[in-house]
């Protein structure tokens, strides 16, 4: 998952290291199915300015976790995770994984973050 203000596609450019995402190695494409989500809010997926603006429906992280999840589980079938990894925000959002589905992956890989509280509002996604 990616960092705030990025996307998915931020993973196919020069996020990862060859050494981590060719064939043979951590990150294998041939040996594993890598799914690449954008997270609520942010590339692709729908925010407020698409057009709703102030109307658009209050999130938080849970609900973002929550989408991602279900995403997974209802509409790609995924019964299992073999790791759950991101970056920054994605970072949080994997530690989020970990406490609200704990079962579900083999590993957490969470990249550039703690687990810590921010203490800071967001601006439209704190409540």
């Amino acid at each position: 998952m990616h960092g705030t203000g990025g996307n998915g596609q931020g993973f196919l450019s020069q996020a990862l290291p060859a050494s981590s995402s060719g064939r043979g190695q951590l990150l294998d494409a041939t040996k594993y199915y890598i799914i690449l989500t954008d997270a609520v809010g942010h590339g692709k997926s729908s925010k407020p300015s698409d057009g709703l603006h102030l109307k658009f429906p209050r999130y938080t992280y849970e609900d973002m976790v929550r989408a991602q999840y279900r995403l997974i589980t209802e509409k790609l079938g995924v019964k299992r995770l073999r790791l759950v990894m991101g970056t920054s925000m994605g970072a949080m959002h994997t530690w989020m994984w970990g406490y609200m589905y704990p079962g579900f992956m083999d590993a957490l890989m969470p990249l550039a973050s703690a687990p810590v509280e921010i203490a800071a509002q967001t601006g439209c996604c704190g409540r």
